[in-house]
């Protein structure tokens, strides 16, 4: 996941963000047909999406989700998904994320997290309320039949997050509640993208996608 970094005098153009990796491929299921049309209905019009979807699993973390498939996996991150709009270059010290690029990563709690707010309160960094004059807005998602294995409640929580002088990340982070733990499904992408509405339709419809097993 994307991570605020300290950035040199192209942090307008250009952020280097740390990316913890593991050495294996992801595995595929099968998604529901409904589960399918909420994806590809959040992904009608987004520049960079591809037809179709692609599914991933998390043996490890035992939950599943799907994603539109024109987003692409960090290579050799296999037990949490972790995608962006574009290909990405890797080094050892990070990922770039480029001028109207977005990451959208999906985990489950660590161990010691006990509740969403205890999980909001580790990602909200302190100055996020008071910085440029923006709050951290936050908002419940109405789940009129939500799914047995899926997410139970869904909380969507929005800040904007200095990386340098004059340079933003907008964070959307949704909160999932299901029967088997806590799972976030975040969002990353610069503040003030034109398509800040349709990647957080997009990430939605990851999140309405998630299923334990």
């Amino acid at each position: 996941m994307i991570r605020r970094a300290t950035l040199g005098p192209w942090a307008a153009a250009v952020a280097v963000v740390v990316c913890t990796c593991v050495a294996q491929p992801p595995q595929a299921f099968s998604v529901s047909g409904r589960d399918s049309t909420s994806v590809q209905a959040a992904a009608a019009g987004q520049p960079g999406v591809g037809e179709g979807l692609t599914q991933f699993y998390s043996s490890k973390q035992r939950f599943s989700v799907s994603y539109p498939s024109g987003w692409f996996q960090a290579e050799g991150v296999a037990e949490i998904l972790d995608i962006t709009n574009f290909h990405r270059a890797r080094d050892e010290e990070g990922i770039a994320l480029k001028v109207g690029g977005a990451e959208v990563a999906v985990n489950a709690a660590p161990p010691d997290v006990r509740s969403v707010d205890d999980w909001l309160n580790r990602d909200v960094p302190d100055d996020a309320s008071v910085m440029g004059g923006s709050s951290v807005e936050q908002a419940q998602v109405p789940l009129p039949s939500p799914p047995e294995d899926g997410c139970r409640t869904l909380r969507r929580v929005s800040w904007r997050e200095e990386i340098a002088i004059g340079a933003y990340f907008a964070r959307t982070m949704y909160y999932c509640s299901a029967s088997a733990g806590l799972f976030r499904i975040a969002l990353t992408n610069w503040d003030g993208d034109p398509a800040q509405n349709r990647l957080r339709k997009i990430a939605l419809a990851i999140a309405l996608s998630l299923r334990t097993r």
